[in-house]
């Protein structure tokens, strides 16, 4: 027994024995609570579940061992192989497809011979319509992008030529069915690589000259070679309007190349006779019989207009004078001339200046502007008419002499909204544009022609 409990007198054993356990146990007591205040004080780990994406739950599929994350390896653009016959033998096409080249920037006005070139010679081919108010090959670019649903850029990718391609192989074999057809299809020399096809050519051709009254389009060799013959004799032929193979310049659009067919025809056409025109030009034009009677068509030249030189009159409407235009820069110039019976600037524009003053250079460009209006403007042609009665006069002699009562659904019916004044000009031209096409080409919203001509 310890020596502190023997001294205590008096005291029970039992007690003595109670109180040795009360001290013990204090004691024990003491050292627990030390000993689980210290591992209280270090912070337990927590563990939760992470919330999973939505998008793409884990549990749904399992990962095995050999899968690759997706975020250590971008999946790699897909390729194709061309099938068009426009792109499939090209190079650079085939590199894009094969995504050796991931993306070919385009140039605003691509240079001849190069793919840009071809690429938008490719949308030419789809309808695509080279802006005449701010050209830019990239607009026509995003125009195509934004009608295939594509991301909108500056690049040719290989998903963008791959849509491309698509387009043009469904389209070539419809086109060279209705290209052969058009008489002079095997005496047309094809192409530069560059440009739209010879048959893409030919069946606008064909979908123009099919348009017209059978009395105006002969479907033979002989009609079509006389016409042509006015621009070309050699053989095989070269020469393709409005595609201009021979010139460094971009690819023109197919509504151009349709009004200048029909401009060009109308030429032939009086040339040799199958249209008397004179009733046309008296509408509007005092003309002189000294003159009228010296326009003879020299057979040899098989329908040249050449050989007699122009044929130049005064308007019986009356003659108007614009402003001067930008009288900082051209200081003499008194504005231009003008009258308001012709359908363009071109088949009216009158001379300034001189002895020939407020005559025009040639009136014949007047039946040829009207006769492609007519047939690619019919809207136009029409709003005009009902509010100019010497515009009106030309429409209905067409009518009943040329086109035999057939009119045409076609062209720009927002016109009227539009403004075709020189940005440094008055307001003299701002409804009479400068060509014919111009009416639908100048719209912003006229990206893309359909091929109709109904």
């Amino acid at each position: 027994m310890p020596s502190f409990l023997k001294s205590q007198k008096g005291l029970s054993p039992i007690i003595v024995i109670l109180i040795t356990i009360g001290i013990i146990a204090i004691a024990g007591g003491i050292y627990w609570w030390q000993k689980t205040a210290i591992k209280e004080s270090t912070p337990a780990p927590t563990f939760t579940t992470p919330t999973m994406p939505t998008s793409t739950p884990h549990t749904a599929t399992p990962i095995t061992p050999t899968s690759t994350p997706s975020t250590s390896t971008p999946t790699p653009p897909a390729t194709f192989q061309p099938k068009s016959k426009f792109l499939k033998d090209d190079a650079t096409a085939q590199k894009i497809a094969s995504v050796q080249i991931l993306s070919y920037q385009l140039a605003k006005s691509p240079s001849k011979n190069s793919f840009g070139f071809k690429f938008i010679s490719g949308l030419v081919q789809l309808g695509y319509i080279y802006p005449k108010s701010d050209p830019s090959a990239l607009q026509m670019l995003q125009n195509f992008e934004k009608d295939q649903n594509l991301p909108i850029s500056t690049v040719v990718n290989s998903k963008v030529l791959q849509k491309l391609d698509i387009l043009l192989e469904e389209q070539e074999s419809s086109e060279a069915q209705l290209a052969k057809t058009f008489p002079l299809y095997n005496d047309m020399a094809s192409l530069p690589a560059d440009y739209p096809t010879k048959n893409h050519a030919l069946y606008i051709y064909a979908t123009v000259f099919r348009s017209l009254p059978t009395q105006l389009a002969n479907w033979t060799f002989d009609n079509f070679k006389i016409f042509y013959n006015r621009h070309q004799i050699a053989d095989p032929i070269t020469y393709y309007f409005g595609y201009c193979p021979s010139l460094d310049c971009l690819s023109r659009d197919d509504f151009t190349l349709a009004a200048t067919l029909l401009h060009e025809y109308a030429h032939y056409l009086e040339a040799c006779k199958q249209v008397g025109t004179k009733g046309f030009y008296e509408i509007d034009w005092n003309v002189d019989n000294s003159d009228w009677a010296n326009l003879i068509i020299n057979p040899k030249r098989l329908g040249s207009l050449n050989a007699v030189g122009s044929l130049s009159a005064t308007p019986k409407d009356p003659i108007k004078r614009s402003s001067p235009v930008n009288p900082v820069l051209y200081p003499n110039n008194q504005g231009f001339l003008y009258h308001e019976g012709s359908i363009s600037q071109y088949a009216g524009a009158l001379l300034s200046g001189g002895a020939q003053e407020g005559k025009t250079n040639d009136i014949r460009e007047d039946f040829a502007e009207s006769f492609a209006a007519y047939v690619l403007e019919g809207q136009v042609f029409r709003g005009k008419a009902a509010n100019n009665t010497i515009i009106a006069q030309k429409y209905n002699w067409l009518k009943t002499n040329v086109f035999q009562g057939k009119e045409y659904q076609t062209g720009n019916a927002n016109y009227a909204t539009l403004d075709f004044a020189p940005s440094d000009n008055d307001q003299g031209f701002k409804s009479i544009p400068a060509k014919v096409e111009d009416y639908s080409l100048l719209d912003p919203s006229f990206v893309k022609w359909d091929f109709q001509i109904k």
